[in-house]
């Protein structure tokens, strides 16, 4: 399968064929710059250079091609012969060390505000601190030189606890960044991101995900009722009658009475992903209809009913952190979890996860759904279900199953 044209590629053969003429041409002659020519009669000509094919060397290698241009038309000299009249030690290959990682940067910022991916002042709260950060590492000497390097330096320079969101976004960002930097800008293939294996093992457990409890259906009403937001309201709406994943909200479309996903989730067992699913809305408690509410205006609006920032297929679970973080009711809600006794087999700590949570407490508790039906609109395995989902109870359930324990043992006494 041929390797796909990166975007520096094309603009650099787009570039020579307008300051040398249709006929130049360039491709990767292992590891070096081949240019091409042919002529008007189908002639060809090729010779390979001491650039290496890296975006970094553009500007130098149109330089050279216009060099070469004259002296073939002045002196009526082959392709071969021309670079042979070229003093090759001025021809400086710029050192992919040397980027102009400030100028990438402002290409990455401009990219991701212009695609409406991001808004200028999500930009300005979350990603532009991270950004800093990584030049302030790339210019530190000694500096990196390849983006293992790179995220390990960024890590032990900028410490947060492991696999919190603070640590998974900064390492996640400076990723997708340097894969920008790759395609885009003509970056060298060692800037490319480790496999995920690594990036994983880098951001680390997040403890307190072990300690997460599923929220209440009275806590789902509070915090719907606080969302000034008529766009976020919806996208956590979403995620709380649907159960969904974060990153699921930007990866939804109603489908008659049914909600479908295209997400598909990948793991280490399952590397093609799991597949894409309907799941049955289950309204919590106080809150019946607005399931159906949510469904009628996808239908009607498409993913324009949620924030710009859940309409990326990828952003929405970041979208709605950041916005949780920072909400009064959330943070209360979160405060007053952490403060509750905690039950047998019960977390206390609440984190957007809390909203699928609840939907599993719901299916099986209020709406008797088996686990193996949840599982399925939750879009994991039973296994995964009853190791991850199946326990959450708190003091009043486990008040009601005392109850019938003694109604059961009264009626046999």
């Amino acid at each position: 399968m041929a390797r796909k044209t990166l975007a520096w590629e094309k603009s650099l053969r787009d570039l020579l064929r307008g300051e040398c003429g249709k006929g130049w041409t360039c491709q990767n002659k292992r590891g070096k710059i081949q240019v091409q020519i042919i002529f008007d009669d189908g002639a060809r000509t090729a010779l390979t250079t001491d650039l290496i094919w890296e975006g970094s060397n553009s500007v130098v290698f149109i330089r050279l091609c216009k060099q070469l241009q004259r002296l073939m038309v002045s002196q009526h000299l082959g392709l071969a012969e021309a670079y042979q009249l070229i003093d090759r030690k001025k021809i400086k290959t710029t050192k992919s060390n040397d980027l102009a990682w400030k100028n990438v940067i402002d290409k990455y910022k401009d990219s991701k505000i212009s695609s409406g991916e991001i808004t200028k002042n999500t930009w300005e709260k979350n990603q532009q601190l991270r950004m800093t950060r990584c030049l302030e590492v790339l210019e530190a000497q000694p500096k990196p030189i390849s983006a293992k390097e790179l995220l390990e330096k960024i890590i032990k320079k900028y410490p947060t606890a492991a696999g919190k969101t603070g640590r998974r976004r900064q390492v996640q960002d400076v990723a997708d960044l340097l894969r920008f930097a790759v395609s885009e800008c003509g970056a060298p293939t060692r800037w490319l991101p480790p496999e995920k294996q690594f990036l994983t093992k880098l951001i680390g457990v997040n403890k307190e995900k072990e300690d997460s409890t599923a929220i209440k259906d009275e806590q789902v009403i509070r915090l719907l009722a606080s969302i000034d937001d008529p766009l976020m309201k919806n996208a956590i709406g979403l995620m709380a009658c649907f159960g969904l994943r974060g990153v699921e909200v930007g990866n939804v479309q109603a489908n008659g009475k049914t909600l479908y996903c295209t997400y598909r989730k990948k793991t280490a067992r399952k590397p093609e992903g799991t597949k894409p699913r309907d799941i049955v809305g289950l309204d919590p408690i106080g809150l019946e209809g607005l399931s159906n509410q949510l469904l009628a205006k996808l239908k009607k609006e498409g993913n324009k009913c949620l924030p710009i920032g859940c309409r990326n297929k990828e952003g929405a679970g970041y979208a709605i952190g950041d916005f949780l973080k920072d909400h009064p009711m959330w943070r209360k809600l979160v405060k007053e979890t952490a403060n509750s006794p905690r039950a047998s087999g019960q977390g206390n700590v609440l984190m957007p996860y809390s909203l699928r949570h609840g939907y599993s407490y719901r299916a099986s508790e209020v709406y008797g759904m088996s686990d193996r039906i949840a599982a399925a609109n939750m879009g994991h395995s039973l296994q995964t279900h009853n190791a991850h989902y199946g326990q959450w109870f708190d003091k009043s359930d486990i008040e009601k199953t005392l109850a019938k324990v003694q109604a059961v043992q009264e009626r046999a006494a």
